[in-house]
């Protein structure tokens, strides 16, 4: 797992970076990797993954926080990139 979320952080680095990646309609890298980010920040009860949020926060200078979300929890997620003010949507 650690050498997932080591990818992650280096592909969201790149991405947040890049100014040619956010174009409308790109699909970003995901494509590229065997997993989402969701595969990560998400349990598979569908909890969230504190310890690769945690990780992914220190290691990326991010900010990962609830994006929509109801009674239950989380419905969707947003990394932050605190560098550049980019953000990106998950769940």
């Amino acid at each position: 797992m650690a050498n997932a979320l080591n990818e992650l952080v280096k592909n969201l680095r790149k991405t947040f970076d890049n100014d040619e990646l956010w174009k409308e309609g790109d699909n970003l890298w995901e494509d590229e990797v065997d997993y989402s980010i969701s595969d990560l920040l998400v349990t598979d009860a569908g909890r969230c993954n504190w310890d690769a949020i945690d990780y992914v926060e220190k290691n990326g200078d991010f900010f990962i926080h609830r994006g929509d979300g109801d009674s239950c929890g989380w419905l969707t997620g947003v990394i932050l990139d605190r560098k550049t003010g980019r953000e990106i949507v998950y769940g």
